[in-house]
């Protein structure tokens, strides 16, 4: 443990590398014009709430399309962190996946957690930080939002916005289907079929697989007696679309989709072990575990969106109720301590927008959000710890009335100005058992701790609560109002510079009234928390269109940081979640990325991102003074540098290959109640592929290998039974992957 304070990153070969990158030898004259008609593709992005180009959306944004993701074998969203800089993804506690941009991020993954990065799949926000790793399959593209989107996305997305945006039912008869293999017996499968079933309606169904052996070793520890080792994967999920033109300026589109999570589950390493092996499988081992584990989680969705031209705007109706079911088994490593942990969700959300067309000079869109969670029942049972935590039902209501409106004073400059007023309601109706009090019920079953749950108990069967004394029924609103305002001028017909001053919001919540054993209801209940930021960009297409460049930088203040630790529970054993406000937070930061078509067949893509992210008043809960200190998982610089080559071969077909890097400075991951950070040293992690494609471009197939380095890379923390423990994130996976179209 090491932990580092510097001031503003300044790292000498870094800053080297982007101006060598921005400043690229020019390729030869006739190199130029022979790509000149192809250029870099525009993409056509919806980031805010209307059809624009990426290249003119004033606003720090990063674009994948569908065919990049599946070039780049992104499965989930967790990969999206090895494409973009500045964001990180990894695997949390309760099957969370924590999710960083800038070096803000939420670590709460439990029933009263909530995300600070807003993921939505087709315009639906997606609510639990289980849902956050969504599979990535038949898209249009993923679109990543830095900075607060607190105007056009509202609370809980102060950190910024992922957007996933499927293919939609298309007119056109088409399928396609793709097969893997990879290291630790990976398979992964994919199945598309799109049928015009009229000329007014289309159908597409999608189904995904991937099922792979866990890269943490606990089953060849003898004393574990286990038969599958942790961090696996074992997934199906599906999706069904519809979509019916009704008349020439409406279009219905319906969808319903189903996941089904499977294995062991994810696997917490000693960081103590990682931190003398940072490389290889010596660093994910895990001697001794108590239970193997179970990783059962369910969830489905159903979705419409109604869409109608009036002439001056377009409507949109969008809707969505999404389920969710887990149940989880899992133990930290050398604690011999283990958790059960049930929790069925179900959320409802509904969003009327108009939006204006045409190519006036004023530009605008509105609406009204409306947003519904109920957790009902939520159980916690933990083994050794000896408590069980019973919360039925869990409440959160939002309702929000948004606008936007951008106005050219000239064609060649624009002001933006954009309001949201959010009201939140939070409430909860929650009991702490101890083992002795259920035993004095005759409900030892439940606290046995060598036979774990199959299932929850029903609220009927356990006794009344014994802690009345303790708040655990607490409910409370907030309301805020967020703005955003911007200029935006073009230097030239490829050239825009922007600034904005915008907010951002994210609910407060309640910590277990058990975790504190105070009777105070005020007490359990923290803050919203409040960004302030500003950002000025670049964004340009040079070089006849052969060089694509977005350079942006940002400064964020903080007020009510939402600080989340894992602290000992009030009864003195056992491991709660409490999450604080720190006083007052700031970063600051710099970003350069784009692509560069330096030949017909040679493409560069490069990224760097530095960040100074730190506590300016913080105290935690233990009374540690932590101002100063810098916040987690912000690396003070990080890298990406890729390079692809196309060689054609005789017939029209072309084989590409690719090789890419990622470099991260050292970041910290903390338990402000401990008053400990954790650090991860800087690494590289290297990936490269080579895709052979048919003359036709029916079929191809790609061999790859990620994490060339095997590098064992921590991605978040956990603490469990005095223990500290890392999740890692893969490690080196070679693999063959075939695709076909038809």
């Amino acid at each position: 443990m090491k932990p580092s304070h510097p001031s503003f990153p300044c790292n000498r070969r870094l800053l080297v590398a982007a101006a060598a990158l921005v400043a690229l030898t020019p390729v030869q004259a006739q190199q130029a014009e022979a790509a000149k008609a192809a250029g870099i593709e525009e993409v056509v992005v919806t980031a805010q709430r209307r059809s624009t180009l990426a290249s003119k959306t004033p606003a720090s944004l990063a674009v994948l399309s569908g065919d990049d993701l599946k070039t780049e074998g992104a499965a989930d969203t967790k990969r999206l962190a090895e494409l973009i800089p500045n964001v990180q993804i990894g695997n949390g506690a309760l099957g969370g996946v924590e999710v960083a941009i800038r070096g803000i991020g939420a670590t709460n993954n439990t029933e009263v957690g909530d995300p600070v990065v807003g993921v939505s799949i087709d315009g639906i926000f997606l609510g639990r930080p289980q849902m956050a790793g969504a599979a990535l399959y038949d898209l249009e593209r993923v679109e990543v939002l830095r900075g607060p989107q607190g105007t056009l996305y509202g609370r809980n997305s102060t950190a910024g916005a992922i957007n996933i945006i499927t293919k939609k039912p298309s007119k056109r008869f088409e399928g396609s289907g793709s097969l893997g293999a990879s290291s630790y017996s990976g398979f992964q499968g994919d199945l598309m079929l799109n049928v015009p079933v009229a000329d007014s309606f289309a159908l597409r169904g999608v189904l995904s697989a991937v099922k792979r052996d866990g890269f943490v070793d606990t089953a060849h520890a003898p004393q574990n007696n286990f038969s599958k080792d942790k961090s696996d994967q074992d997934n199906v999920s599906g999706r069904l679309q519809g979509r019916l033109l009704l008349g020439a300026d409406s279009t219905l589109t319906l969808s319903a989709d189903m996941s089904r999570d499977r294995g062991v589950g994810p696997g917490a390493v000693s960081y103590a072990v990682v931190q003398a092996n940072p490389r290889g499988a010596a660093g994910r081992f895990v001697p001794t575990s108590r239970y193997e584990g179970r990783n059962d989680i369910d969830a489905s969705g159903l979705g419409a969106e109604f869409r109608h031209k009036l002439g001056f705007a377009e409507l949109t109706l969008l809707a969505g109720h999404r389920e969710q079911e887990r149940n989880l088994l899992y133990s930290i490593a050398g604690a011999g301590a283990g958790a059960y942990n049930h929790a069925s969700f179900k959320q409802d959300s509904a969003e009327l927008r108009l939006a204006s067309i045409g190519n006036g000079p004023l530009q605008w869109v509105a609406g009204v959000y409306g947003f519904r969670e109920k957790g009902s029942p939520i159980v916690l049972q933990a083994f050794g710890p000896s408590v069980i935590f019973y919360q039925d039902p869990m409440k959160t209501d939002s309702k929000a009335v948004f606008g936007q409106a951008t106005y050219a004073v000239v064609p060649s400059l624009r002001l933006t100005a954009g309001l949201r007023e959010t009201q939140d309601t939070k409430s909860r109706t929650g009991c702490g058992y101890s083992f002795a009090t259920l035993n004095a019920a005759g409900l030892s079953s439940l606290t046995d701790a060598n036979n774990p749950l199959s299932s929850p108990p029903s609220a009927a069967s356990l006794p009344a609560c014994p802690t009345a004394a303790i708040n655990n029924v607490p409910s409370t609103d907030w309301n805020k109002m967020t703005y955003r305002l911007g200029v935006d001028h073009d230097l030239s017909a490829n050239t825009m510079v922007f600034a904005t001053y915008s907010t951002g919001f994210k609910s407060g919540g309640f910590n277990d009234g058990n975790l504190l054993n105070v009777a105070n209801r005020n007490a359990i209940i923290y803050n919203p928390e409040v960004l302030t930021a500003i950002e000025m960009g670049l964004k340009a297409r040079l070089l006849q269109n052969m060089l694509q460049l977005n350079v942006s930088a940002y400064s964020y203040d903080y007020t009510d940081l939402q600080v989340s630790s894992l602290t000992t529970c009030a009864s003195g054993t056992g491991t709660c979640t409490l999450t604080n406000n720190a006083g007052k937070a700031r970063s600051r930061g710099l970003e350069i990325e784009g692509r560069y078509l330096l030949t017909p067949v040679d493409r560069v893509t490069f990224g760097l991102g530095l960040t100074d992210a730190k506590y300016s008043r913080f105290v935690t809960s233990g009374g540690f003074d932590w101002a100063g200190r810098k916040l987690d998982k912000a690396p003070s610089s990080m890298l990406n540098l890729g390079w692809s080559h196309q060689f054609a071969l005789p017939g029209g077909a072309a084989v590409t290959t690719y090789i890419g890097t990622r470099y991260s400075a050292s970041y910290l991951l903390s338990n402000p109640a401990a008053n400990r950070q954790f650090e991860q040293t800087s690494y590289t992690r290297t990936d490269a592929h080579a895709t052979y494609a048919s003359a036709d471009d029916r079929w191809d197939l790609q061999v790859y290998v990620r994490n060339i380095e095997d590098r064992n890379v921590a991605t978040s923390y956990q603490f469990s039974g005095g223990q500290h423990g890392v999740y890692l994130a893969e490690p080196r996976i070679v693999g063959l992957r075939a695709n076909i179209r038809f």
